[in-house]
């Protein structure tokens, strides 16, 4: 992965993972399964086997109604609407005679996202995952930097909008077709259709049944707090004294992907 497109990644992650919950997949045509023992490098997960292959058992569920999911750079995307043949540009306007929908991205590394018809679906009894990973920790069988996805998210139609330098542009095709009480612009989403686009440097435009994103467990480390320093500091800063780590098997959040630094 070249820097300009590491960066695109880790903006993107850090993004989708403070509004939505998950970590992402990159790209979101890369297909996870729960199950799957992997490695997050940069935060990017590699896959590595399933558990399953080790004759391990387990039975997923799909959780919660379906729902759209969106995401868009705080500040840096705007949405316009052009209706056909229509004075005003409103919603109602553009469903009953068709038009455009275009979304505006101001800045480089800006992000829309739009899935829709999105489903969690979920290893049935975690709490048993992490008691076998913790085991096989024990017994040095399970490599530290090693994770296994426990939950994923299932989506019917993505579009995602990356833009590149000096911001994009990425314009979409509105049929017309009737107006529901409380439509909004993802349920238009849905039933759009891409047009063109613009200095957009990333893009996946309306590709169906991904996993964009989805949540694992692996091993943390935490250490005593030693005064007013704790030894994540010392083991940063190449300080080997002090109180050994202790480790447990969590669920993994963007703190253990990236320096708190970069957060």
């Amino acid at each position: 992965m070249g820097e300009s497109v590491a960066q695109t990644y880790r903006r993107y992650l850090k993004e989708i993972y403070k509004e939505l919950g998950y970590i992402a997949t990159w790209l979101p045509h890369e297909q996870v399964a729960p199950g799957d023992i992997g490695r997050l490098e940069d935060g990017r997960f590699h896959r590595l086997r399933s558990i399953a292959i080790e004759g391990v058992t387990f039975s997923v569920r799909e959780t919660g109604a379906k729902r759209a999911l969106e995401h868009r750079s705080e500040g840096a995307v705007s949405i316009s609407l052009s209706a056909s043949g229509a004075t005003t540009e409103t919603l109602t306007d553009v469903c009953r005679t068709g038009g455009m929908l275009n979304i505006s991205l101001s800045e480089k590394g800006a992000v829309f996202l739009h899935a829709g018809s999105c489903q969690d679906v979920a290893i049935e009894d975690q709490q048993a995952f992490i008691e076998e990973v913790s085991v096989r920790l024990s017994k040095g069988d399970w490599p530290d930097d090693q994770v296994l996805v426990t939950n994923v998210v299932r989506c019917q139609k993505l579009t995602l909008l990356i833009a590149g330098e000096g911001g994009g542009r990425a314009t979409f095709q509105v049929d017309a077709q009737a107006a529901p009480g409380g439509m909004e612009i993802a349920d238009l989403m849905a039933k759009s259709a891409f047009a063109a686009e613009s200095s957009i440097a990333t893009s996946v435009l309306g590709e169906e049944d991904l996993t964009p994103m989805f949540k694992a467990i692996g091993v943390k480390r935490s250490w005593p707090v030693v005064g007013q320093r704790r030894a994540a500091f010392r083991r940063r800063s190449g300080i080997k004294s002090g109180p050994a780590a202790t480790k447990q098997v969590r669920q993994i959040e963007l703190s253990d992907l990236f320096d708190p630094s970069e957060i």
